[in-house]
């Protein structure tokens, strides 16, 4: 109880982000746009059917600034009158537009082709004020760049600290991308590092080699008739995969092409870590449900405890720097209706926490025990962090060295000391409570309904246990 009050203490009177305004606009009506602008400026569209992935990406440099100053709405509001505090990111496979729907202009295109001068383009579409900072041309060493040259202007703002910059990136003659940004002195955009990539690399390859060894592990298990149970492994994996599928397109992915692939892999290790450690239990249904009452509440007040350290862990992160941006959630709220965000809030919890407990508790724990208690934990932490770098956090190896410090150790003592159910009912609480927490700045009534929806496996204290009589009915009838 007293944890649970701190973190009550700390959710509610502690530090806290600076908030950005939230988005006014819909996917539709922001596709829309993106669609006439590409249009106007003349560059290639990117039809609803090559879209790969949307997102709502916040300003690093400047959000940071923000937060060192603690901006409050009425300053927040000013600077966003001059600069892009988050945008609207479309990609496809070859191309990537960012949209400012403030502004109503592209921050950000890449592989584009437009026959402008550099320094007409820059005035006519970003306004008068820019000056020629610089003018780079690209190394053997850039692997990645498709660019020969990149020239930088930039414009001052009312702000002392904050100016506005636009990098234009050339071929010969022509244009192939843009990206306009503002840049708070002493808060250097981060960019994205060769190790950074190697780690994206290594999810997937991560991803492809487990469904591999978890296939011949469920195969020798299969041929030696050691599968005890296939119904309620499939159940558990449907309400996980209509998890996934809801989530993926609440989040922006498309689910064509290889936008499929991850969601389609994380379904099927549900599936196969299910079926290689279930084991069979021919109880009465009642009595397994009541069962599970004890791991609804060891789940719903560990959850606050693992709340608490995550947390703390970020707060106190916050003095190197790290940033945690304000906008994650904000993809929901242009993607859905508002009302069926609390739906998002069920499955956000269900597919996660079956998921993952299924793959790195239930499935890894015992497999890398082998190795020692200590190894096991580690390794499983380490993975189940890398899993999550795609979050958007500036100095983003911080987020897997939490899970290798804070989270995942708690939740490894959790599975350890209470089990399976308790550990994927903490996970589910874990992750309803923050997308609940944040409907709260939203709107109070959607977040009721969400909160609701969060504490709905206490519906499971409805159930009573079948009677002995019962029972030994139902041992003399089988």
């Amino acid at each position: 109880m007293q944890s649970l009050f701190i973190v009550f203490i700390y959710l509610f009177i502690g530090p806290s982000n600076v908030e950005l305004p939230l988005p006014t606009f819909t996917q539709k009506e922001a596709l829309n746009e993106v669609q006439a602008e590409a249009e106007k400026i003349g560059i290639d569209l990117i039809t609803e059917e090559e879209i790969f992935t949307t997102d709502i990406v916040a300003n690093s440099s400047v959000g940071r600034y923000m937060e060192h100053h603690s901006f409050n709405e009425e300053k927040v509001r000013l600077l966003q009158n001059e600069v892009t505090l988050y945008s609207y990111e479309v990609a496809s496979i070859d191309r990537t537009y960012a949209y400012d729907m403030e502004q109503n202009r592209f921050i950000l295109a890449d592989n584009i082709y437009l026959q402008e001068d550099p320094d007409q383009f820059v005035v006519h579409y970003f306004g008068e004020g820019y000056e020629l900072k610089g003018n780079k041309r690209t190394s053997e060493d850039e692997l990645f760049d498709y660019w020969d040259v990149k020239k930088t202007y930039v414009a001052e703002t009312s702000f002392t600290d904050i100016v506005n910059v636009v990098d234009i990136y050339l071929i010969g003659e022509l244009i192939v991308g843009f990206e306009q940004y503002g840049l708070a002195r002493g808060f250097p955009q981060p960019e994205e590092s060769m190790v950074e990539i190697i780690a994206h690399l290594f999810i997937l390859l991560f991803l492809a080699s487990l469904v591999v060894f978890v296939t011949i592990h469920l195969i020798i298990k299969l041929v030696e008739r050691q599968v005890e149970d296939f119904w309620e492994p499939f159940l558990l994996t449907i309400v996980a995969a209509f998890g996934w599928v809801f989530i993926s397109k609440a989040l922006g992915s498309s689910l064509k092409g290889i936008g499929i692939i991850e969601p389609l892999m994380m379904i099927y290790l549900t599936f196969a870590t299910l079926l290689i450690r279930w084991k069979k239990d021919s109880r009465p249904l009642t009595n397994r449900i009541y069962e599970l009452q004890p791991s609804v509440i060891h789940g719903f007040l560990l959850m606050f405890i693992a709340v608490l350290l995550a947390e703390g862990f970020f707060y106190i992160a916050s003095y190197f720097d790290t940033w945690v941006s304000p906008v994650t959630t904000h993809n929901v709220l242009v993607q859905l209706d508002i009302s069926l965000i609390p739906i998002f809030t069920l499955f956000i919890g269900l597919s996660a926490a079956i998921t993952e407990e299924a793959i790195f508790r239930h499935y890894m724990v015992s497999l890398f025990e082998r190795f020692g208690i200590f190894m096991s934990l580690v390794l499983t932490s380490f993975l189940w962090g890398i899993l999550h770098i795609g979050y958007d956090m500036y100095l983003w190896y911080l987020y897997v060295l939490e899970f290798i410090v804070i989270t995942g150790p708690f939740f490894y003592f959790v599975y350890m000391r209470y089990g399976f159910s308790a550990s994927i009912f903490m996970h589910y609480f874990y992750n309803a409570w923050v997308t609940t927490l944040f409907l709260f700045t939203v709107d109070v009534r959607v977040a009721i309904v969400s909160l609701c929806v969060m504490l709905s496996p206490f519906l499971l204290f409805i159930v009573r246990k079948t009677n002995k009589r019962m029972d030994n009915q139902l041992e003399i009838n089988y």
